[in-house]
């Protein structure tokens, strides 16, 4: 009953995120966080000894992970990269970080420009933000979102009697509308249509997975000093010279990226793993890089590209099936190699799925 209260006194003030929401059976603390900080960029957000850019870039480090005190400023502009990329802030997921409400609806940037606190937007910008962050459930940028509500505002029925006391605050209104636009564009916003295709390209898309998030950092590795290994279970080092290590979060990312342009090969017999996986152990063999079991790898069709990206993974970080096959395939000549170090059961404690792998690949057969 609370929950219910709250929502519908937090529409009424125009900042509620999703209308899902209030469907849901709880109501938790990160869906009040996201409406704070919703309505932190409106202004309207209080923390005692606090001004609202403070409140507002407070809110903005939470919501991403940062720790103010603790992270180094390369990481703290990662996490802020991360959390504006995230499809919840451009209206693709209605249950992120897109307000809704009665007098404001649209993404965070929309919300100090709608609302007369123009200044935090820039504090959104500093920290980030693409000011030309389109809207993807409408297709406006911040200038369309502006030219939209100075043209629904200025219609009026020519029967319509209109006090001077709403003509005045409309002129207003209309005057800090036309100013803001001045602003917006001399802080380099502008229209859709003059920004053409924005979409990324695949080596845009791979650079952007790779970005490190607030959940992708390594709990604990050993100190193994390199080579094929011969004991598989054991806990691997940090990372493989030459190959990049994913957290399961990335390694979901470059799939969607890359799709069939990425092979992911599932180094163990367990049946089930990856989506679209294909089993292969003929990399994950412990001997030399010189042996019959290199040779197949460097003959394999599949990947004989050594521009093709390739996926490997096993058990856990405690497997060195992947740590193998990623070894061989770098000597084979592989330039593109991501090992996914957590594994598929990494891979299922974030919550992604999993599916039968493909049968066994040996040579040119499966």
């Amino acid at each position: 009953m609370k929950n219910s209260l709250l929502i519908a006194a937090l529409a009424l003030f125009g900042c509620v995120l999703m209308p899902a929401a209030a469907k849901a059976a709880k109501y938790t603390e990160a869906d009040k966080a996201r409406m704070w900080l919703c309505t932190a960029g409106r202004g309207a957000h209080e923390i005692k000894g606090m001004d609202r850019r403070e409140v507002l870039t407070h809110l903005l480090h939470k919501s991403a992970g940062v720790d103010v005190e603790r992270d180094d400023d390369a990481l703290k502009r990662q996490k802020m990269a991360a959390f504006w990329r995230d499809p919840a802030l451009q209206g693709k997921d209605k249950k992120g970080i897109y307000c809704y409400g009665l007098h404001s609806r649209g993404t965070l940037l929309w919300q100090p420009v709608d609302r007369h606190a123009f200044e935090l937007l820039p504090v959104m910008l500093k920290l980030g933000a693409d000011i030309n962050m389109i809207d993807v459930s409408n297709g406006r940028t911040l200038l369309d979102e502006l030219v939209a509500f100075y043209d629904w505002n200025s219609k009026h029925d020519e029967t319509e009697w209109v006090s001077p006391r709403v003509r005045r605050s409309e002129d207003y209104m209309f005057r800090t509308a036309r100013d803001n636009y001045v602003r917006l564009r001399e802080m380099g916003a502008r229209h859709a249509l003059e920004l053409g295709d924005r979409t990324p390209g695949v080596a845009q898309r791979e650079a952007a997975c790779l970005v490190a998030g607030p959940g992708d950092a390594l709990r604990e590795f050993s100190d193994y000093a390199g080579g094929l290994a011969t004991k598989m279970g054991a806990l691997t080092p940090k990372e493989i010279k030459g190959a990049a290590t994913v957290s399961p979060r990335q390694a979901a990312c470059l799939m969607r990226a890359l799709g069939s342009d990425m092979f992911v090969m599932h180094a163990m017999r367990d049946e089930f793993g990856l989506p679209g996986a294909h089993k292969y152990l003929a990399a994950a063999m412990s001997g030399s890089f010189d042996d019959e079991y290199q040779k197949q790898v460097a003959t394999f069709s599949r990947i004989s590209d050594k521009d093709k990206a390739v996926l490997v993974y096993c058990h856990s970080d405690k497997c060195f099936l992947s740590y193998n096959s990623a070894l061989r395939l770098l000597h084979s000549g592989k330039k593109r190699v991501y090992w996914m170090r957590d594994g598929i059961r990494g891979w299922k404690a974030a919550g992604y799925p999993v599916a039968k792998a493909n049968g066994f690949l040996i040579g040119e057969r499966e």
